[in-house]
């Protein structure tokens, strides 16, 4: 046979293949100027299998409607290059009266959606929700059975919506709602308040979810309990939503929990003193509603609040969570309806004192932000040379690379510093909560009060 016999063949084979698996070319000189036009054309398709290639460039996209019992990968350019929004708009801020719109919409009813299985890799989401208006749901609007949906190496900013900015799953399903984030980066976006309604990733009754090295960072939350644009309609629900996540898992419909490597950091809360408002909570109807909740190199920190009292994670008596290597500010146990700190946790540092910038390697007073290849951001821990170490049982005793922070001091203190020859290398009187100061490397003892420490650097 010759060879431009064969050459042929194999061109023809190649072409059927990508033929079959349904592949869409978007950009400004392919076959489809946007994403909304090549998901149209997917709808009117036969096959089960698709691939959206997206070139660089700013895409400002239709509301994208659910398509039953297909799955359907978008690849974007990258993080730094692919730019989806819902709206051209040059700002786009909290409570400033935008409105941008839903992007992906599968709902139960309208939008009948079905065995449907979305990934989106390689890009940024951006300008999509509203600021003030009564809308639930903004990347993704989640209400059928058996749905998938997975972000890979993405960026998200300047989403805003009451609840669900990144997910809003409400409806009951026989197969929960599978929700997974691997290597994303979300800051700039945040929700306000429609009576305390409240989870940028909103899950009413439980979720398959997976988060892989994600970080929250510079996220804003206005939560009044009221009506932000009539004061008068607004009651005091005081609904203890989860700012960052709030799941209500039930018994008919168990979730499976599993967050690795994620940073929950530098948010901004206003709402009422009265309000609880974690960052993460689960709710469970019994043992039962949650099969596995593993949680590994979780740190949450340095989310402000200007009264609601801090709660970094609250999880129901009845959930058992297994953590490693976590560090919160605030730790909350739910029973009965009532909310107890938690003082100790297996798995998990409580530090109500520690702040990111111990945490992080700091450009000024922010974690440095980072660029990979693929255009998708990130910060930096310091991990090493990092310890916790109780010098009693109120204080605590941080050290990172010869910086060491003392937190849970009360009233005067004085803080005596000694070397290995007996000698005072630091002495500090204090009136405050925390202190800090650098030493060299060796081994010293630190003395508060009657108690004292030895520690290595």
């Amino acid at each position: 046979m010759k060879k431009s016999t064969l050459f042929l063949m194999f061109m023809l084979i190649g072409l059927s293949f990508l033929s079959a698996q349904g592949m869409y070319e978007v950009g400004l000189d392919k076959p489809y100027k946007t994403i909304s036009e090549a998901w149209e054309a997917i709808r009117e398709d036969v096959l089960d299998t698709y691939t959206i290639q997206v070139d660089a460039g700013t895409y400002i996209e239709s509301e994208l409607q659910g398509i039953p019992d297909v799955k359907i990968t978008i690849i974007g350019s990258g993080a730094d290059k692919t730019f989806i929004q819902r709206a051209s708009l040059e700002t786009f801020e909290m409570l400033d009266g935008q409105q941008a719109g839903y992007l992906f919409r599968t709902h139960k009813t309208n939008y009948p959606c079905d065995n449907m299985e979305l990934t989106c890799e390689n890009m940024t989401f951006q300008y999509i929700g509203a600021t003030k208006h009564n809308w639930g749901g903004a990347v993704v609007v989640a209400e059928g059975q058996n749905q998938k949906y997975s972000f890979k190496n993405c960026n998200f900013r300047k989403i805003f919506v009451r609840q669900g900015a990144i997910i809003a799953a409400t409806a009951a399903a026989a197969t929960p709602v599978s929700f997974s984030m691997e290597n994303c980066f979300i800051e700039d976006s945040g929700e306000y308040d429609f009576n305390n309604i409240a989870g940028m990733m909103f899950f009413k009754w439980g979720a398959e979810l997976t988060l892989r090295n994600v970080t929250f960072m510079n996220n804003d939350f206005e939560l009044h309990n009221q009506h932000p644009t009539d004061a008068s309609s607004g009651q005091d629900l005081n609904r203890k939503n989860g700012l960052i996540i709030h799941m209500e898992a039930a018994d008919a419909y168990p979730s499976n929990i599993l967050i690795e490597n994620v940073n929950i950091i530098n948010s901004s809360i206003t709402a009422e003193s009265t309000s609880l408002l974690p960052m993460i909570r689960v709710k469970a109807a019994s043992p039962a509603s949650v099969s596995a909740m593993i949680v590994k190199d979780l740190v949450m920190l340095s989310n402000v609040r200007a009264e609601t009292p801090d709660c970094d994670f609250a999880y129901s008596s009845d959930v058992t969570p297994i953590l490693e290597s976590c560090v919160f500010n605030s730790v909350k146990s739910e029973a009965a309806g009532e909310f107890i700190d938690v003082e100790e946790l297996d798995g998990a540092e409580i530090l109500s004192d520690a702040k990111s910038s111990s945490y992080f390697e700091m450009e000024g007073a922010a974690p440095k932000i980072y660029t990979d290849d693929k255009g998708v951001k990130s910060i930096k821990r310091v991990m090493s040379g990092i310890k916790f170490q109780e010098l009693d049982n109120d204080i605590t005793v941080f050290t990172k690379n010869g910086l060491i922070t003392l937190s849970g001091l009360q009233g005067i203190s004085r803080v005596l510093v000694y070397d290995m020859l007996g000698k005072i290398v630091q002495d500090i009187t204090t009136q405050s909560q925390s202190v800090d100061f650098n030493l060299q490397g060796g081994v010293y003892i630190v003395k508060v009060g009657t108690a004292n420490l030895k520690i290595a650097l």
